[in-house]
């Protein structure tokens, strides 16, 4: 396609949202099976590129919620003040974590959860160590 043209669509994509959006929906539709087809065989050959994506966002996720809950643009343990993220866990203050994981999910899911809940109470930031002693006193 020449320059122009290019230029052309992104005008006119841009001054027909709704136009371009139907067009979208409409292409979709008519080539489901093989839009699918050609992203599973995308996911399939860029495993290893979707594996890094995955993890470093769940890096961003985690430290956005353990930043939220301890208050500080660097998270830390609400017990001791220890800063080292990589020993940063999310308690659950009423001690129903299991619970709350068959709910919520694991890992991103629950982090989405606690997120997309606009960071909803009964949560609190601890080291592993301390978390640890927590649920020792607990029994």
């Amino acid at each position: 396609m020449s320059n122009s043209r290019v230029e052309y669509y992104k005008t006119w994509r841009k001054k027909n949202p709704s136009s371009y959006k139907r067009a979208v929906k409409k292409y979709n539709m008519e080539h489901k099976e093989e839009i699918l087809s050609r992203n599973r065989a995308w996911k399939l050959a860029h495993k290893d590129l979707i594996s890094i994506r995955n993890k470093e966002h769940t890096k961003k996720l985690r430290y956005q919620v353990l930043s939220h809950y301890s208050g500080s643009d660097q998270p830390f343990c609400k017990q001791c003040g220890h800063s080292d993220i990589r020993a940063l866990c999310i308690d659950h203050i009423n001690n129903d974590g299991v619970s709350d994981r068959k709910v919520n999910g694991k890992a991103q899911a629950f982090l989405r959860y606690l997120i997309r809940n606009s960071y909803p109470e009964g949560y609190q930031i601890l080291c592993a160590n301390c978390n640890l002693v927590k649920e020792i006193e607990r029994r």
